[in-house]
């Protein structure tokens, strides 16, 4: 129901109107006396229709004038009463603080009419501004689509080019090596013959891991990948993937293992820095005391294995890569240093986006899916991942995970 506001100050003409006005609205008509004060607090409450006298009018057209300023868009409609003596008041107010006038004695037919077309209006202006601020909200979600599609259209970009890139050399490969082996492979060594068909096999995994990657990442944006936690020996699982990671990263590259324990006076260095030099077929005697976690081995496996493969990958000139793992009473803390050739300071916001490369990586060869693979990992365990980075020095990723043992 509309309601009226009756700022008369004639209390007999305040309340034949409101009496008569309350069979269709709902009416407020304040006993205020003759202080302004009072008409400016009854214009402070809510109301669809406010109706002045030339009194009234003279004491409160500044403030009218503000309240249809407020809200320009929303009609806040002011209807005088007035006599004939009253009009060149009126006239100097019509449209900058009254909208409609009435000449006294009162026509309640003409009354009536002018009520319901101000309170149409009204209504009609609530409407256009509720209209236009879901026009708003529909364009800032078509603005919000474009731009999803803009970023979609920019990662197949960079899909397709990192295929083209990734799978057009590794297939030339297999062809070139597939066509020597069949021309001319009657007639080589077997030694030769069989580094051919390594060669081959070698490529294929590599772009098998490749298509992986690009399923991991599939999985993960339409919510496939589980979260599978279990116990897990996490010394003995550090020990085994690094000896694998040193076992392929040549001589070049030293990989280092120390590990910690948080104690009353802090961090107690546990293990001392261990270098992985071969693969080792003997457990370590501390195994048997190291804490047991529980957490998702194959997912931390990508995460280590990115980790420490990126970590010797680009550091072409070699040196050390030290992987620290620090057992907190609430937390694992694992952390992983080269000496490599660092990140940009303009790269790092978009490090672990999909198919994104930092500007230095030259031709070092990469998917740019590593490192998005790892933030989602990361993501499931409920983790956090920090990086330092400073180019041509190195890099440190730091990466803190609830401990759920």
């Amino acid at each position: 129901m509309n309601r009226v506001l009756l700022l008369l100050e004639h209390r007999e003409n305040r309340q034949l109107l409101a009496s008569w006005l309350a069979k269709q609205y709902e009416v407020l008509s304040p006993e205020l006396g003759l202080q302004a004060a009072g008409f400016t607090q009854a214009l402070q409450q809510p109301f669809d229709l406010c109706i002045v006298d030339s009194q009234t009018l003279e004491k409160l057209w500044q403030l009218i004038q503000s309240i249809k300023a407020k809200d320009p868009q929303i009609f806040s409609p002011f209807l005088l009463l007035t006599s004939n003596q009253g009009l060149s008041l009126a006239a100097q107010h019509l449209r900058q603080t009254v909208d409609e006038l009435v000449t006294t004695p009162v026509n309640k037919a003409e009354l009536s009419a002018r009520v319901e077309i101000l309170l149409r209006t009204r209504q009609l202006s609530v409407e256009l501004q509720q209209r236009n601020l879901q026009l708003s909200a529909a364009n800032e979600e078509v603005r919000h689509a474009l731009e999803k599609e803009k970023e979609l259209n920019e990662l197949k970009s960079r899909f397709v080019a990192m295929v083209s890139h990734e799978f057009r050399n590794p297939l030339t490969s297999i062809t070139l090596a597939a066509h020597l082996l069949e021309c001319y492979g009657q007639g080589w060594p077997a030694e030769r013959r069989q580094d051919y068909f390594l060669r081959i096999k070698k490529t294929i995994r590599n772009m098998t891991e490749l298509l992986e990657d690009v399923l991991f990442i599939g999985q993960t944006d339409f919510g496939k990948l589980k979260f599978d936690p279990a116990p897990l020996d996490f010394d003995q699982f550090c020990r085994e993937l690094l000896e694998e990671i040193q076992a392929t990263a040549g001589d070049r590259h030293l990989l280092q293992f120390q590990i910690y324990e948080t104690g009353g006076d802090g961090p107690v260095l546990r293990s001392p820095p261990t270098p992985f030099i071969g693969k080792s077929t003997e457990k370590s005697t501390e195994e048997s005391t190291a804490p047991i976690v529980c957490v998702d081995a194959k997912l931390l496996r990508h995460v280590l294995t990115n980790l420490l493969t990126n970590a010797v990958k680009y550091s072409p000139t070699g040196g050390n890569v030290q992987f620290t793992l620090t057992y907190e009473s609430e937390h694992l803390i694992l952390q992983v240093q080269d000496q490599g050739i660092g990140i940009p300071a303009e790269d790092l916001p978009y490090l672990f986006e999909s198919f994104h490369r930092a500007s230095n990586v030259g031709k070092i060869p990469g998917s740019g899916l590593g490192l998005s693979i790892l933030k989602r990992c990361v993501d499931l365990h409920q983790g956090e991942i920090a990086v330092e980075s400073t180019a041509n020095v190195g890099t440190t990723f730091t990466i803190k995970l609830p401990r759920m043992s």
